[in-house]
């Protein structure tokens, strides 16, 4: 396994709807690990 020095979603803008739990914060959770900026969305947000 190689060393990456940039998150795979650096300087990318990611939209997650539904993201208050379940899988939808998962991915919200992972892609913000990955360097992306995200907007989220959901109704308890």
């Amino acid at each position: 396994m190689t060393a990456r020095t940039a998150g795979l979603c650096a300087g990318r803008v990611v939209a997650v709807t539904g993201a208050g739990r379940g899988l939808g914060r998962a991915h919200a959770l992972a892609f913000a690990a990955e360097g992306a900026r995200v907007v989220v969305n959901d109704l308890g947000v």
